[in-house]
């Protein structure tokens, strides 16, 4: 989507008031106002567009923001599990909970140290 196109939407979302937006373009960063409003607008995605949305947005962390790779592991094991990169998101789960260890988090470490079934 052209950057024009991009600022235009995100601005019709704000003033509808379905989005806040933390500080100025471009560096702007937006959240949902409600919970709600998010399910609905991820469940309106087909399957194969939200794999593809969630495997480019690991890749473009891992590329571009090692920081988030770093202190936020888990942030990269949740997108890689929802697009489908399961062993990539056991690694990224794995980290996050030893640095939960680590902090003596234990809760935080088991939750994320589960396997689920």
């Amino acid at each position: 989507m052209p950057q024009s196109s991009l600022d235009d939407a995100l601005t019709q979302l704000v003033n509808s008031e379905l989005i806040f937006q933390r500080g100025s373009p471009p560096d702007a960063e937006y959240a949902f106002k409600h919970a709600l409003v998010q399910d609905v607008a991820y469940s309106t995605l087909l399957r194969s567009r939200r794999l593809q949305l969630h495997a480019r947005i690991a890749d473009v962390l891992e590329k571009q923001f090692l920081e988030i790779v770093d202190t936020q592991p888990e942030t990269l094991a949740r997108h890689c599990a929802e697009a489908g990169l399961v062993e990539k998101a056991v690694g990224y789960w794995l980290e996050a909970g030893k640095q939960a260890i680590a902090r003596w988090a234990l809760i935080e470490a088991a939750a994320q140290l589960r396997i689920p079934g």
